[in-house]
């Protein structure tokens, strides 16, 4: 199998791209999760639009037509309506839980009165979450339109996309896994053992003092020296004159 070089050429190859994956994969499914959260409140917009612009005309009269079949929230996918005074008050509702019409969280209305609308998400008991879309008219009388149901349907989806984003993000990483580890195979372990950039002074320096061209130029070099017979070579294999014979002196004659 691998040797220790060997595991870590694969390492260096694999976990950058592992990391990618996977943050791509979170990424995909944030995307996925967040598009279905949102296109939960689609219907209760326009709703919720609808009972506004009746309470405008109409003052406290409820929006729409309430039927006297209640929408119980922990069991009907079905759409509901709750409406409120300008004191948080319910005035009349179609949807109820445990026989009753749940209070909303203090407070949860007062981000609505300023922007016009507000999006969020209900949990009035455990295991019950609504998506829950409330506009604010200011007709002949205040007060709140409330358009909810519940996020069972979608959360089953949510639970579908993470399923398949999660087995797609095993494969593509057995995959990439078994990719890299052929390369590793195939490839020159000397590609992937190269020394990093040099990036502070010393370093520079080092790597300039050992770089092989340099080394090269330090070396001496000789310069072959050519010898002819009977003949002394100096420099640039030039001949060397032979030194002169000194004069002979002559004897004074007595």
């Amino acid at each position: 199998m691998f040797t220790n070089l060997g595991i870590r050429n694969f390492l260096k190859l694999f976990l950058p791209l592992w990391f990618v994956l996977t943050f791509a994969a979170g990424i995909s499914y944030a995307i996925g999760q967040q598009n279905l959260r949102q296109g939960a409140n689609d219907p209760q917009v326009q709703i919720a639009q609808d009972g506004v612009t009746a309470l405008n005309v109409s003052g406290n009269r409820p929006p729409l037509n309430f039927s006297n079949t209640k929408i119980d929230m922990s069991k009907s996918y079905d759409v509901f309506i709750i409406t409120f005074d300008k004191s948080q008050h319910v005035t009349a509702s179609s949807g109820i839980l445990n026989g009753t019409t749940p209070s909303l969280p203090s407070g949860a209305l007062d981000n609505t009165k300023k922007a016009g609308e507000s999006n969020f998400t209900w949990q009035p008991q455990s295991g019950v979450r609504i998506a829950a879309v409330a506009q604010y008219y200011n007709g002949p009388a205040e007060g709140y339109v409330l358009v909810g149901r519940s996020l069972k349907e979608v959360e089953k989806r949510e639970d579908a996309l993470g399923t398949m984003v999660l087995l797609a993000w095993l494969l593509a990483s057995f995959l990439l896994g078994v990719l890299l580890a052929g390369l590793n195979s195939l490839l020159p372990i000397r590609l992937l053992t190269t020394k990093p950039e040099p990036t502070t002074l010393p370093e520079v320096l080092e790597s300039i003092v050992e770089h092989p061209k340099l080394q090269e130029l330090q070396k001496p070099r000789s310069k072959p020296v050519t010898v002819r017979k009977g003949v002394a070579l100096g420099k640039g294999n030039l001949p060397v004159k032979p030194p002169s014979p000194a004069p002979k002196s002559r004897k004074k004659e007595g």
